[in-house]
């Protein structure tokens, strides 16, 4: 049951406990805008932060890690590999070039940002992801917008099932099917902009159902 920010859930992957709610820093802008955003928000108990490579702020999200007086076994920290990166060497590269922005010896999480099929490269980027799984650089490995026939096919040759797919998931965007595969297969689906960037909150229908339980729209 989620409780509270600290409440978790356990990944397929033998123990990895990622925390249900979490920061993206989508659209943040590297430098103060970020720091003092992944900053107030570890102050007040988030301890998931996600970010990206093309978001370009995982410098100032790994400052506000470092000045944190969290320690860093108690956080949860994603990020993503970019499109144009996903070749073997290349996905390799562009994980270590994250993890020194970051500032960080290891991710919590590391998933592939879109499936892109028109590179056909997406089996390539998870088998350096793989590897960097198995030498310990990185607790768990996942996808996002990943639909139902592109994790058919990523886990016809993988070694290690995604833990976790990443997709845009509220009240106006279920994606029952996709949730039901992800269910029998152990995969976590994680959603990215629950409140669709806030529009989910003027939905009088939500309103109306929030206001008969007592709670806010967002809860």
């Amino acid at each position: 049951m989620v409780k509270n920010l600290q409440s978790t859930t356990t990944l397929n992957n033998g123990g990895v406990k990622m925390p249900w709610f979490g920061l993206g820093v989508f659209q943040v802008e590297d430098g103060e805008e970020v720091y003092n955003s992944v900053k107030w928000a570890l102050e007040h108990g988030y301890k998931s932060i996600d970010t990206a490579a093309i978001y370009q702020n995982e410098e100032g999200v790994g400052k506000a890690i470092k000045d944190s007086i969290i320690p860093r076994e108690e956080l949860f920290i994603t990020s993503k590999l970019w499109n144009a990166d996903q070749a073997y060497e290349d996905a390799i590269q562009a994980f270590e070039t994250s993890l020194d922005k970051l500032g960080l010896d290891y991710l919590d999480l590391y998933l592939i940002h879109w499936p892109v099929p028109e590179q056909n490269k997406y089996k390539e980027a998870w088998k350096a992801m793989e590897k960097l799984y198995k030498d310990g650089k990185i607790r768990a490995i996942g996808v996002s917008n990943f639909k139902e026939h592109h994790l058919e096919d990523l886990m016809k040759d993988a070694e290690v099932i995604p833990t976790v797919n990443q997709v845009e998931y509220h009240p106006h965007l279920q994606q029952i099917d996709l949730h039901e595969f992800c269910k029998q297969h152990n995969i976590q689906l994680e959603a990215w902009s629950p409140l669709k960037q806030g529009q989910v909150l003027t939905d009088q229908t939500l309103a109306d159902i929030a206001k008969r339980h007592e709670k806010s729209t967002a809860r």
